[in-house]
Parts: C-alpha cells; sequence; structure tokens
C-alpha cells in the first residue's frame, strides 16, 4: 500500500429507513433527506433512543452491582446454570424497572453488611 490516505467522513447513525434499506449515506436532513426527495420516496426517520445510565446509579450503587456479579451470585445456589442466571438475569432484569434496580441494591447492600459481619475462619 502506498502512503495514501483516507478521506476523513462522518458517519451516519441516525439516517433514515430507507437509506439504511439501500446503504447508502443519509443526509439525515429533517422531514426529508436529499435522497428520498430525489427518489420521490417517504422519508421516515427512525425514533432516536438514547441509551439510558441505569435508574441514576451512583458509584456505590455501581460497586454493590459488581459485588453481586462477582461473588453474591455465585453464593445463591450450587447450581451452575441458576448461578448464571442470578448473575446475568436477575441484573438485566432489574434495570428495566427501577423498582427492580432499588430491590436488587437492597439485596446487594444486605449481603455485603453480611459478609462483613460474619466471623472470619
Amino acid at each position: 500500500m502506498t502512503g495514501d490516505k483516507r478521506r476523513a467522513h462522518q458517519k451516519s447513525r441516525l439516517g433514515c429507513k430507507s437509506c439504511k434499506g439501500r446503504k447508502i449515506k443519509c443526509d439525515e436532513t429533517k422531514p426529508a433527506c436529499l435522497n428520498c426527495i430525489k427518489r420521490n420516496v417517504e422519508c421516515d426517520f427512525l425514533s432516536v433512543e438514547t441509551a439510558s445510565s441505569p435508574a441514576g446509579l451512583n458509584m456505590t450503587d455501581l460497586e454493590l452491582l459488581h459485588n453481586f456479579t462477582t461473588v453474591t451470585y455465585a453464593t445463591l445456589s450450587e447450581n451452575q446454570a441458576l448461578r448464571e442466571f442470578y448473575r446475568i438475569s436477575v441484573v438485566q432484569m432489574g434495570r428495566i424497572a427501577r423498582y427492580g434496580t432499588y430491590a436488587l441494591l437492597v439485596f446487594c447492600l444486605d449481603n455485603v453488611r453480611y459478609l462483613r459481619m460474619a466471623p472470619k475462619i
């Protein structure tokens, strides 16, 4: 390869359905992009779903969740499949609703307190 550099370009992440379907760059102008205007087709932009942070978690909450997914889940069952269910699925379900997240955090906090008070053998 010679020393030619690629030309810089902007990626189109929020393009319309038509441009995405044709796998072409959308200029993302609204209400209709130029490609759709030229082709005389309906320009339908996908609804933008921004990634939300998990229910306003602070550093302590994140530490509790980390503890659950690295330590606590393994103490809940001897069955490997069930342990993986706790480690992955329960955490995902907890993110669906705010009360699920809080319930999981309370459980994690209770477990951490128990482990700290347990006599060291």
